[in-house]
């Protein structure tokens, strides 16, 4: 389990007021809004209710949940997604649901619960820590979602702000117009994070279970320099270099700040999750872009939206009017430059279900052992829903449209012999040389000059040549005459 001291904590800014998360998230509600309809898919399609055991509740854990109310949102459609599934499978009445509301325990807990909405279907806990390590019980969790959350680094990576690296980010507060070796470090960085989150989630979710992930990103052919979430950022700190040069804060602060935030492509999405192999990308989705209007007002928002984000990265490094000061000078800049959020480029986003197929163990490596044989556990079995008929001596295992048949009889008619049986190819091989070259031998004094054909004729019929079977029986250790080449 990670613990918090290897973590940085920068929630979103709380409360209510008119500077707050709670009232500045609006973008992130609407690309919420336009990713349900694939939430509610992939839980029709990937969530397995069949296998929940009756009375239990359904647990839903939103990682990164801030303080709402996109938070409410989700749970709510996930719920009702979830309730659709029962009625049309008539399986049973659906059952209560336990959602989890998690981010960093610095995070404003008190307004999210006191913001909860009246009517919610649901009973709420609170569960602080970073969504990078472990958090809950292993198979406790049906549904996991997280949204805007999964680009936020654990930490700025630290050769970036040390100047004797060669990575060292000297002027910037972000990698995006960054050397390749600032990029690199915060690349590395955030694969580290996202095997930890993965593995996490492998250990904490169900059999048959639903990861859902809604987070910004840049597409493939796109270079960083280039992706609108690293240009914003490179546009804030030209406003903070600005106010270094006039006097106003030390160029020492300006280096001491980076903003741990990384964009990946979906090329690196699939290469996290073959990587780690607990999980498979059972779709990824770029969301339709909303474009806002070239508009003063549009400006401001987008200003408020960025500073309710990234505020608290600069608290502890700035004072309060300084932290003011950026941000006004920030806007007027947006204003300045109102293509950079009106192509709709900020959109640019990933939605990522993973269907979650686990077993009791992976069997790695072990040796051979007929004495001991390997046992299925009832969790293995249940994964593979699988059927038994004991009459037939067959076992069904079932994935989705796919089903594979074992016949249990069969499979002891097997040798156990299993060295010599594993060797038997390369006995026959020999044999065979040995004895063509005795019959050479026995024939060379009538014809010095075996053609082709003869050799043909002696491997098929076989004259004077001690039988391969035979032969091999006769080399094995135990001097067994077991016939292996027969099933």
């Amino acid at each position: 389990m990670e613990s918090s001291k290897s973590t940085e904590a920068y929630p979103m800014k709380g409360g209510d007021g008119v500077c707050s998360y709670t009232n500045n998230s609006s973008y992130q509600k609407s690309l919420s809004e336009v990713a349900m309809s694939f939430i509610c898919e992939a839980v029709a399609e990937k969530l397995a209710v069949e296998n929940l055991a009756c009375g239990h509740p359904i647990r839903i854990a939103d990682l990164g949940c801030s303080i709402g109310p996109n938070t409410f949102i989700a749970v709510e459609n996930i719920i009702n997604s979830v309730q659709i599934k029962y009625e049309t499978l008539t399986i049973s009445a659906p059952p209560d649901f336990q959602v989890f509301f998690n981010d960093h325990i610095s995070n404003d807990f008190n307004t999210l619960f006191k913001t909860l909405p009246a009517n919610k279907q649901y009973f709420a806990a609170g569960v602080p820590g970073s969504f990078y390590g472990r958090l809950f019980p292993r198979a406790s969790i049906h549904v996991f979602h997280s949204s805007f959350a999964l680009h936020w680094l654990s930490k700025v990576p630290k050769e970036v702000t040390e100047k004797s690296s060669g990575a060292w980010n000297k002027g910037r507060v972000h990698y995006g117009g960054a050397d390749d070796g600032v990029i690199m470090a915060f690349r590395q960085q955030y694969m580290k994070d996202m095997e930890g989150f993965l593995k996490a989630r492998a250990d904490e979710v169900v059999c048959g279970g639903l990861v859902v992930v809604l987070m910004p990103g840049r597409p493939n052919e796109v270079p960083h320099c280039e992706c609108i979430g690293n240009v914003l950022f490179e546009v804030l700190g030209c406003c903070l270099l600005a106010m270094a040069k006039q006097g106003k804060i030390a160029e020492e602060t300006v280096e001491s700040l980076n903003i741990p935030i990384y964009y990946a492509s979906p090329q690196e999405l699939e290469e996290i999750v073959d990587r780690n192999g607990c999980f498979t990308i059972e779709r990824m989705e770029g969301l339709a872009h909303i474009a806002e209007p070239e508009t003063k007002h549009a400006a401001g928002r987008l200003g408020m939206g960025i500073r309710v984000g990234v505020e608290g990265i600069f608290k502890g490094h700035l004072q309060d009017e300084m932290i003011d000061e950026l941000f006004e000078s920030y806007t007027k800049k947006l204003e300045q430059a109102p293509s950079m959020y009106s192509s709709g480029g900020a959109a640019i986003l990933y939605s990522v279900d993973k269907f979650i197929f686990l077993a009791d163990f992976i069997i790695i490596d072990f040796e051979a052992d007929k004495d001991i044989p390997i046992i299925l556990g009832r969790s293995f079995l249940a994964t593979g829903r699988t059927l038994i008929d004991v009459q037939k001596g067959e076992l069904t295992m079932r994935l989705q449209d796919q089903k594979v048949t074992f016949n249990v009889f069969n499979s002891l008619k097997y040798p156990d012999y299993l060295e010599e049986y594993s060797r038997i190819t390369e006995i026959e091989e020999m044999c065979l040389e040995e004895g063509i070259q005795r019959n050479l031998k026995l024939e060379g004094e009538y014809d010095e000059d075996l053609e082709e054909e003869s050799i043909e004729e002696i491997e098929e019929t076989g004259t004077d040549v001690v039988p391969v079977e035979v032969a091999a029986f006769e080399l094995l250790e135990n001097n067994e005459q077991k016939d292996f080449t027969r099933p």
